[in-house]
């Protein structure tokens, strides 16, 4: 069998070689500087692992440089290509009114605007911890029991938006808060370059430990409000008979750093209004002042208050800047610029009646068709094809909630043609029902070929079985088992009652 030696293989020096001292001297060269070639490295990214469920993917070192992408503004390590999302590891009061989702901080996967104002009021590098875990849950320390959980986070709607506007034709990021994956944001865009920007926390979430009050700090925050004269340090408001009214505040959020210059005397009017206390509570009641005076209360004209609620009622302009919520959808077309008897737009048709009964069966809401997901107006480009005119499309309307609905509830919906932009915009305003809900065909899946290509569409099952449909923030869902009895006891006490007791 042959041997292979391996052997060091150097090249010969040309500069020593005679006709290269020839050339040298006839070229008058009598120095030669050495020359080193440039030496390149190679950039490696490592993927995110989706099973991760302690969150230790990245290591520990100070010198950590995490920046903020300056194509997408989304959150990333700059050594490690991954992306990383930041939250509040210990919140400050969340918890004391329940564990229900809407209560629990969000977690961000870009510098969107509530990050620029925590930066801004100085409060970002002591709240928020980063982290690269992409399961979706968070570790959260419970404000009373100090205890570490596990909590479902969802993402922060600001972020979400911001990347429906970059990416708007990404199905990660065109569906509600609810259906967005951090695993699947993760593996999709988690080997982008980084570019210098913003710094990100300090702290990952696995190092963050609690910041404990002193334990004298009543007696601290008892002297500092009495050289303050129990006075009110933005509204001048003197608390001197009336002392628990009056809180020492924490200008960094960070609780055990007494120092004078980081404390603070206000009310709670004014307390509400300092970064990160917008849900703060007292836990010791409400105080009435000693000298305070009876007054006699006025009875309330409900014909006024309806009519600031008119005022108040969101334009079409301003509900298209919003974007899709919890009470404005947006539709691209009306029946896919199709024949009033095709199956495409007796599909859409359907599915729009299903969007109304979900808003009056929830908070009411706007339907604004001709607008795309991304909030971009595209006018209703059925009139003057599938429709005549807009009484055509009028009386199309009202044949087709005869089919769905009773004549009872209409008083509850309008619909009329905007014009925005130059375009025309069909807009439709539906108020909540009170007494009872409204319920609606059951739908099925079906399967057409429409040029070639096959669709699916969503087709009523006309019959006696029905469903109930509720808006959850920018989807409609079918309510049914006991978390859907529970909610028309709590949206529809009368009805619940009648059938349900």
């Amino acid at each position: 069998m042959a041997k292979f030696i391996k052997e060091k293989i150097t090249l010969p020096d040309y500069t020593k070689s005679k006709k290269w001292i020839e050339l040298r001297e006839k070229m008058g060269i009598t120095v030669v500087n050495s020359f080193k070639g440039p030496s390149y490295k190679k950039k490696t990214f490592k993927k995110s692992d989706p099973k991760l469920t302690k969150g230790v993917g990245l290591k520990k070192e100070k010198d950590y440089d995490e920046l903020i992408n300056k194509i997408d503004s989304t959150l990333e390590d700059v050594t490690t290509g991954r992306k990383i999302t930041v939250y509040i590891k210990e919140p400050s009061s969340y918890f004391q009114y329940g564990t229900a989702v809407d209560y629990l901080p969000k977690y961000h996967i870009t510098n969107c605007s509530t990050l620029q104002g925590m930066r801004k009021a100085k409060r970002f590098d002591l709240r928020y911890v980063k982290t690269d875990r992409s399961d979706g849950l968070f570790p959260i320390i419970q404000p009373d029991t100090k205890k570490e959980i596990d909590a479902d986070l969802k993402v922060c709607m600001h972020c979400l938006n911001h990347m429906k506007k970059i990416y708007p034709i990404d199905p990660i990021f065109t569906g509600s808060r609810d259906n967005f994956s951090i695993t699947e944001y993760f593996s999709k865009y988690n080997e982008t370059e980084s570019s210098l920007l913003n710094q990100l926390p300090n702290t990952y979430s696995k190092d963050y430990t609690p910041k404990p009050r002193s334990k004298n700090w009543s007696q601290k925050s008892i002297s500092y409000r009495e050289k303050q004269n129990w006075t009110c340090e933005i509204c001048n408001v003197c608390y001197k008979n009336n002392r628990r009214l009056l809180h020492t505040h924490h200008k960094d959020g960070n609780k055990s750093n007494d120092n004078e210059n980081n404390l603070k005397a206000l009310c709670q009017d004014c307390h509400n209004t300092q970064p990160g206390h917008i849900k703060w509570k007292t836990s010791k009641g409400e105080y009435e002042p000693k000298n305070a005076k009876k007054t006699t209360v006025k009875a309330l004209d409900i014909s006024l208050i309806r009519k600031s609620y008119k005022k108040r009622e969101l334009s079409t302009i301003n509900a298209i800047k919003m974007g899709e919520c919890q009470t404005v959808e947006f539709k691209a077309s009306l029946m896919g610029e199709q024949n009033k008897k095709h199956v495409i737009a007796k599909s859409m048709t359907f599915n729009i009646f299903r969007t109304i009964a979900s808003f009056l069966n929830t908070d009411g809401g706007k339907i604004i068709i001709g607008v795309n997901d991304s909030g971009k107006i595209k006018g209703v480009r059925e009139l003057g094809k599938s429709f005549k005119n807009y009484d055509d499309l009028d009386l199309y309307m009202y044949n087709k909630w005869t089919e769905f609905f009773t004549d009872e509830i209409r008083l509850n919906c309008s619909w009329k043609l905007e014009d925005i932009d130059g375009k025309n915009v069909f807009v439709i305003n539906i108020k909540k029902l009170e007494k009872a809900p409204v319920h609606i065909y059951k739908s099925k899946k079906d399967k057409v070929v429409i040029d070639g290509k096959e669709r699916k569409i969503d087709i009523p099952i006309k019959g006696p079985e029905t469903e109930v449909l509720i808006r959850h923030g920018a989807a409609k869902r079918v309510i049914d088992g006991i978390s859907g009895l529970k909610y028309l006891k709590k949206r529809f006490p009368e009805y619940f009652n009648l059938y349900f007791a």
